[in-house]
């Protein structure tokens, strides 16, 4: 929208002002400026929030507090700053201005640009950002870092807002910013400069490397550059292989001048120095470049690495990001380099994956891109290390280099190998979930046709208006960008100002609570109108229809979806198939299953594979070598795309999705179904080789049993230990000692119910949540008083209640501590729902990061000795890791004698320990695929109370 042209006056833009409104409405309240007008350091915030408005006051209250104890930690005079918003007036209960707010604004904030002309602006909020940038570009690229915008030196930060009612933990990052403000206003911007040299001959590139062995240099710090796609295919183009091995200094291999063929000899010339055991190997994420030199024949020895940068982070400080730029910030004194890389990305429209195309675009951006994360890499890590091994403790260290570093080799050999995937239950499970899809979103859209008769069920503001404006349900859960969703009974309790920030959410969560709630007020209410009992019963007919697509879209649209694949079918087939069966109370079900594939589009509507989608991820070798991050605050790990956890809440709903009513069917009745529902999602994972089975060893109790250990609680570890735990629970919170593990409904409720005890700070406060999460996961209505009830009997555990206050007083503080000494950050606030979320993490994090950390050392530990053995990769090849289990395909000679199980018995539940020294126990399986039913080995191991073991149970 174009800015008006309007004259400015002075006097008005430094006084408040009433402004009537443009539509009639209440009149606006026009806040001024505040600070000294000739500034060199102007703070542009997005507008006024509820207090300033208040106050008549920009920046009042806390939130000056805020940028008060900034500054201090910058070093700058508050009274030396000017302070005004973008939007001069408060804007309601949007979480941002509109383009026609700025726009009507913008005039004044450029006559002030203009009068106070100061040396920097800190921008503060990301729509700031984009105004003075003129482009709708992520502040996140340039937060914290000084660049140029058409309004001059420019400081994207965050607001304090942001810090506040939102995520305290970016506190550092929001100072950081004040102290690089700070030493610009002092002149005190002085870098490290650095060289590079850019190689093309191989005999120039070992002349270079002789001379550094000759003269000790033996730490190197690397870096790779590559064109985009699926490394395991052969598609990426290695363009660039940057090292350094002296202070400062960069050598640069030109891999591929032409982006399309590689010049191996150049590059193999690195094995002089990755594969000479003297090497020291640092890097930042070294395993993501490892891999393209094992690709590539080139095998860095597993004990060179030295040091990884990324996997340090949360060693220090769990508040800083992962990525490089918190390597360089805090541990050398480079000029951020990669910013006029991000400035020459904007500027030729490229994506951080296109990067190499600035080798012919912008050469000299892009070399000295190549060389700044040369020298970088070598300088940050080294520094890191130096620092460690000062202010780090010895165990924490110890912890660090002998298991948390070689596990990146454990994950290496995981990615390198990949999982293998039944391609053939693959294509079913995809035909079964696609079919589906079409049939519930044909009947949805009937279903709302008269009130919405362009309904888009992939449209967020479309499923919005259908629940809450067509069918004026109450909003179970709030959401915004970035944050998990909120529950009714926290939303109520904000203040003013926090509420409008949220929306009313659509997920599954939401859509399952609604459905609870639609039900529970139709058996409560049988005495209604019919009028009014039909109105609810087609309300909940919608609901469940949507939240029976979603689900299932969650398979067809995502971990399942071909489009933009080669596994993409080229024509329509749809089959129609139809099954009758006698339910258990004797009423007829009947279900139709349509498998509909879609047409192949055409060439310019074909879409880029999503990231999850399995299809997507299937590499030539039908594998998929999936991204593992282990570097997590809690240290568990992640991957891309989700090969760990594959919508594991929703895959107990399918049955009864694809069969109505097959949950009260009998076993036999069930059989006649059983072809109309698809198999488990985990069976596509198999051997992928006859001569290996799938092998699995899980955690027993897991974060129970940890956290029953770390309490020292001798009544809660006793009922771990007797094994059995969720079926004792059961029968205690049920009231029942004859619940067995066939009572589905007890036993999965008191499970759900025991889960979330280990991670929820106020128990009884858990209670509501917790019935309508029980819901949601598995349909089940567990009444109130027995959730009270259940929650009630932990108080039994008084040892483990009292650790848990313990826990939870550590927010207080603003750290807490593992029981290895490992801490992880909350910063400090007074708002209830951050706090309370905190204190949720306090119980959380010794737990899940303990749990890890075992799992970590269990996994480097069997590496070691199976290495030892000569059949690590050969024999036994990790395929899989979880945060309570580990998975590997297993040669069947492994099997002889129990050699294998009792190897892992032996690791899992006696060797390895969790940090309190006690013992763990272990559930094995091993079969023809994960879950699956030709189960050649499957035992647990029980404890022995008498020897002080765990033994195979009987």
């Amino acid at each position: 929208m174009d800015e008006p042209q309007i004259q400015i006056n002075e006097a008005d833009l430094f006084r408040v002002r009433h402004v009537p409104s443009a539509d009639g409405g209440r009149p606006k309240t026009w806040l001024p400026p505040t600070g000294n007008r000739k500034a060199r350091l102007m703070l542009i915030l997005s507008h006024p929030n509820f207090n300033d408005l208040e106050n008549h006051r920009i920046l009042s209250g806390e939130y000056l507090k805020e940028v008060q104890d900034a500054c201090t930690a910058g070093g700058i005079d508050v009274g030396e700053l000017y302070v005004t918003t973008m939007v001069k007036y408060g804007i309601g209960k949007k979480p941002k201005p509109s383009a026609e707010q700025i726009a009507e604004c913008a005039p004044y904030l450029e006559y002030e640009i203009n009068m106070v002309k100061p040396d920097l602006i800190m921008s503060m909020g990301a729509e700031v950002f984009k105004w003075l940038m003129k482009s709708n570009i992520k502040q996140s690229d340039y937060l914290g870092e000084i660049i140029d915008s058409p309004h001059g030196k420019l400081l994207p930060n965050y607001s304090p807002g942001m810090i506040l009612t939102q995520d305290p933990k970016k506190r550092p990052q929001f100072q950081d910013a004040f102290v690089l403000a700070g030493r610009f206003l002092r002149d005190d911007l002085t870098y490290q400069e650095f060289t590079w040299e850019i190689v093309t001959d191989p005999e120039r590139n070992i002349q270079i490397m002789v001379d550094y062995m000759n003269r000790g240099l033996w730490t190197i710090g690397y870096d790779a550059e590559w064109s985009p796609g699926k490394m395991s295919n052969g598609e990426e183009v290695m363009t660039t292989f940057q090292y350094s091995c002296e202070p400062h200094h960069a050598i640069i291999l030109d891999i591929s001048p032409d982006g399309i063929t590689e010049n191996r000899e150049l590059l193999n010339t690195m094995r002089l120095m990755l594969e000479n055991p003297k090497a020291d190997r640092v890097g930042w994420n070294v395993r993501a470049d490892d891999k393209r030199l094992v690709q590539r024949g080139i095998k860095p020895l597993e004990e060179t690495l030295g040091f990884d940068g990324m996997k340090a982070v949360a060693f220090f400080d769990s508040r800083y990001p992962k990525g490089l730029e918190t390597g360089i910030k805090k541990y050398t004194k480079y000029a951020p380099y990669y910013m006029p890389l991000t400035k020459a990305l904007r500027e030729h429209k490229l994506q951080m994956r296109d990067l190499v195309k600035l080798k012919q675009l912008a050469p000299d951006v892009y070399w000295r891109y190549c060389a700044g994360d040369a020298v970088s890499h070598r300088t940050a890590c080294v520094n890191m290390r130096n620092f460690m091994r000062s202010h780090v403790s010895k165990p924490i260290q110890d912890f660090y280099f002998e298991t948390y570093l070689p596990l990146s080799n454990y994950f290496l050999d995981l990615e390198m190998h990949g999982i293998p995937i039944d391609t053939e239950v693959l294509a079913d499970l995809t035909d079964k979930f696609t079919g589906k899809y079409q049939e519930l979103k044909a009947r949805l859209l009937e279903l709302v046709a008269p009130m919405m008769p362009e309904f888009n069920p992939a449209s967020s503001p479309d499923k919005k208006a259908l629940l809450y404006e067509h069918l004026k349900l109450n909003p179970a859960y709030y959401t915004k960008a970035g944050k998990s969703p909120k529950p009714r009974a926290w939303y109520v309790k904000q203040k003013k100002e926090v509420q409008e920030q949220y929306q009313p959410s659509t997920n599954n969560k939401s859509l399952a609570t609604l459905k609870f709630e639609l039900m529970q007020y139709l058996e409560a209410h049988k005495g209604i109108s019919d009028e009014e009992k039909k109105d609810l019963e087609q309300k909940l007919l919608i609901v469940s229809t949507l939240l029976s697509l979603n689900r299932v879209g969650v398979f067809a649209n995502k971990f399942l979806d071909r489009r933009g694949t080669e596994y993409q079918p080229m024509e329509v087939e749809v089959v129609s198939t139809e099954a009758t069966a006698v339910a258990v109370d004797g009423s007829v079900v009947t279900s139709t299953m349509t498998a509909v594939v879609p047409e192949m589009p055409e060439e310019d509507e074909e879409d880029e594979p999503l990231k999850q989608s399995y299809w997507g991820a299937l590499c030539d070798d039908k594998r998929i070598h999936a991204d593992f991050f282990e570097c997590l605050n809690n240290f568990r790990s992640s991957s891309k795309p989700n090969v760990q956890n594959p919508a594991s809440k929703v895959l107990s709903h399918i049955p009864d999705i694809f069969v109505p009513g097959y949950a009260s069917l009998s076993k036999a009745d069930r059989k006649k179904y059983d072809h109309l529902i698809p198999r488990n999602i985990r069976h596509i994972f198999y051997p992928g080789n006859p001569d290996f089975y799938w092998a699995e060893v899980d955690v027993a109790g897991a974060d129970l049993a940890i956290a029953a250990f770390l309490s020292k609680d001798p009544d809660y570890i006793q009922d771990i230990l007797r094994g059995g735990f969720h079926l004792t629970k059961a029968r205690e919170y049920f009231k029942d000692p004859t619940i067995g593990k066939d009572d589905y409904s007890k036993y999965v409720s008191a499970k759900a119910i025991t889960f979330r005890v280990a991670y929820t700070s106020e128990l009884l406060a858990a209670a509501l949540p917790i019935q309508s999460e029980i819901f949601a996961e598995s349909g089940i209505l567990v009444n109130m008083g027995d959730i009270e009830y259940a929650l009630s009997t932990w108080h039994r555990y008084e040892r483990y209640m009292q650790y848990r206050e313990a826990c939870k007083a550590q927010v207080q503080r603003g750290y807490i501590e593992n029981a290895r000494g490992i801490k992880y950050y909350f910063d400090q606030s007074d708002r209830f729902g951050i706090v309370a979320g905190w204190q949720n993490e306090s119980l959380a994090y010794p737990i899940a990061s303990e749990l890890a950390l075992f799992l970590w050392d269990v996994s480097v530990s069997m590496k070691k000795h199976l290495t030892k053995e000569g059949l690590w990769m050969k024999y036994i090849i990790p395929v899989n890791s979880v945060h309570d289990a580990s998975y590997w395909i297993v040669h069947k000679d492994l099997m002889k004698d129990n050699y294998f199980p009792e190897l892992a018995k032996f690791y899992f539940t006696e060797k390895c320990r969790i940090a309190t020294g006690d013992r763990l126990g272990m559930e094995m399986v091993v079969s023809d695929r994960w879950k699956g039913k030709e189960v050649v080995f499957g035992r647990e191991t029980k404890w022995d109370f008498e020897k002080g073991v765990w033994l195979w149970k009987d």
